[in-house]
């Protein structure tokens, strides 16, 4: 067996060191959040969470000449308040290749498809988009997209410099009842095999794990402090470092904060728009337990009243009123309201009142 060069030895142990030591500091962060017990026990959860999200982005699906669709956000990987009502499936790439992109349309009512580039400071920048208004859809619901940097015809993405991942979101109104698309990366020309792994190449790994996973949890820890800057139960147009959202939508970021015998009433105009939800996320900007809570309302769901606003109601336990939404026992967190091709601005309130008094905001 070679004995492997002493630089990249020492590289792969600098790299596996660094790894554990702002592993650890994370979480030693989180332990030490001004927060309830169960917050913090939450948010070393999502320290793990995101490090899986690291690991796989990072270590197994980094190389972008043997692209792999994974997907960076689920049911349990939350990121930078995930949207209970998308799927996301993410591939590396790079610039200067060309790539094929495979896929079947599924029934949801958007599909969108961006390149992101990495920019200083951390975090994701869009770059190039296209989505279903543009898209060609054979009749059996198939579909081909060249992405590349020369124009070709048909649906194309272009590839710009310092692209490096291919993002694709998909919109449901009824999650349980539409049917998710599929999709399929492939460079053109491309190795028929990677090589075999070797010390370099996983001391970057490694380091793009850090970058991607540790580094989003001190990303996120600054977007939600952020939000807990302004006054808790209101709301902003928007957070720094919101680089990465659907290019279509526009956000209406807050905090949430109430006692045990408060709840939270919100109302929301989403104004003329093709899809809007509101959803309430943990101090982490995590969504609550979508799976089996109603933590989160949309057109579908929700109960309009005539002129076409929504009151929803944030309580601890059920007030037996329309648009309850499930604290799941928070006392903080923050909250998110999305527009989807907004013609006009979406707006949206929040007040603290007794719980006992919730009868008077039926």
């Amino acid at each position: 067996m070679a004995v492997p060069p002493q630089d990249d030895e020492q590289r792969l142990r600098d790299a596996w060191a660094a790894w554990c030591e702002e592993l650890k500091q994370a979480g030693e962060d989180v332990l030490s959040a001004p927060c309830a017990l169960s917050d913090r026990a939450e948010g070393l959860r999502w320290v793990t969470r995101l490090t899986r999200f690291g690991l796989e982005g990072g270590v197994e699906f980094s190389d972008p000449r043997f692209p792999v669709f994974y997907k960076p956000t689920h049911e349990t990987v939350k990121v930078m308040s995930d949207n209970p009502d998308a799927a996301h499936w993410m591939a590396t790439i790079r610039p200067d290749a060309e790539y094929v992109l495979h896929g079947t349309r599924g029934t949801g009512p958007r599909i969108m498809f961006t390149t992101l580039a990495r920019r200083e400071g951390g975090g994701m920048t869009q770059q190039s988009g296209l989505d279903t208004s543009a898209l060609h859809v054979r009749p059996d619901g198939s579909f081909t997209i060249h992405v590349s940097r020369t124009a070709c015809d048909g649906n194309w993405l272009e590839l710009k410099d310092g692209a490096q991942s291919l993002l694709v979101r998909a919109l449901f109104a009824d999650r349980k009842a539409e049917i998710a698309p599929t999709v399929r990366l492939e460079e053109v020309g491309g190795m028929a095999a990677p090589p075999p792994l070797d010390a370099a190449a996983m001391a970057a790994r490694l380091d793009m794990a850090r970058m991607v996973g540790i580094g989003t949890t001190r990303s996120v820890r600054r977007y939600a402090d952020e939000l807990r800057r302004n006054p808790p139960n209101t709301f902003a147009d928007r957070a720094d470092g919101w680089g990465a959202g659907d290019p279509g939508v526009s956000y209406l970021h807050g905090a949430w904060k109430l006692e045990p015998d408060e709840a939270l009433v919100l109302d929301i105009a989403p104004g003329e728009c093709s899809f809007w939800n509101v959803q309430i996320n943990n101090r982490w900007a995590e969504s609550l337990d979508y799976l089996h809570r109603q933590v989160h309302l949309n057109a579908r769901t929700a109960v309009a009243r005539p002129d076409g606003t929504i009151r929803a109601i944030l309580a601890h336990a059920d007030p037996g009123l329309s648009n309850w939404l499930d604290s799941e026992g928070h006392g903080e967190g923050t909250m998110l309201v999305r527009c989807m091709d907004a013609r006009t601005p979406p707006q949206a309130t929040a007040r603290a009142v007794p719980f006992a008094s919730l009868k008077d905001y039926a």
